[in-house]
């Protein structure tokens, strides 16, 4: 069974429909039913706490930026004189 019909399965298990009907419905234990939510949970929780860590010094490198500043304002220079 796809991931897609088994997160709509356990989305259904969710919104407090019966477990023996949405097993029934899709074909397989309420064994496999509840794996399958227990295994959604942890992992769908975890994406709601997990945040990416942003290193400024890969955006953001102020070497950079006055090296930037210093070729534009070379070039601006240059084609004022």
């Amino acid at each position: 069974m796809s991931r897609q019909r088994k997160t709509a399965a356990v989305r259904q298990l969710l919104r407090n429909e019966d477990l023996e009907t949405v097993s029934r419905g899709l074909g397989v234990t309420a064994a496999t039913l509840s794996s399958w939510r227990d295994a959604f949970l942890p992992a769908d929780e975890a994406s709601l706490t997990t945040r990416q860590k942003i290193s400024l010094g890969s955006v953001y490198s102020p070497v950079a930026a006055r090296s930037a500043s210093v070729s534009c304002s070379r070039i601006a220079f240059a084609a004022v004189t």
